[in-house]
């Protein structure tokens, strides 16, 4: 999964293997919405390809209580612009890529917990991850 996200960070390419075409990954990268989703009980936005769209400073002041947490944690993102594309999901699971950073991640639990779209592990995960895009920016 890692690969993948590196990919999709990468364009749609990474190490010798192209997985979408440029004007693909651009599509469905594309004509993001915002609507409310019936079962997170929120705002969500999707781009055209299906993809979740998270803009950095934005979704990561969710308090990680009843079951709920934030894909990109808590952490503070100030400085840091640009949006990460993919999902989460139960347990803390995370497969994210952003292009405008160059980077892909993915994180799968080993241990099921309550949490829906990020959680104490992910929180503390996405503090190191933006900790060192401020330190290359």
């Amino acid at each position: 999964m890692a690969k993948i996200a590196a990919a999709m960070a990468a364009k749609g390419g990474f190490d010798g293997v192209q997985l979408l075409s440029e004007p693909t990954f651009d599509a469905a990268h594309s004509d993001v919405v915002q609507k409310y989703d019936d079962i997170l009980l929120e705002e969500s936005r999707f781009a055209q390809g299906g993809f979740a769209e998270f803009r950095l400073g934005e979704h990561t002041d969710r308090i990680l209580s009843e079951g709920r947490g934030s894909l990109l944690g808590g952490s503070n993102t100030h400085g840091l612009g640009g949006s990460f594309y993919g999902w989460g999901g139960s347990g803390g699971s995370a497969f994210i890529w952003s292009p405008q950073h160059e980077v892909g991640f993915a994180y799968t639990m080993n241990g099921m917990a309550s949490y829906i779209l990020g959680g104490p592990r992910t929180e503390r995960i996405f503090s190191a991850l933006f900790e060192c895009l401020k330190k290359a920016s």
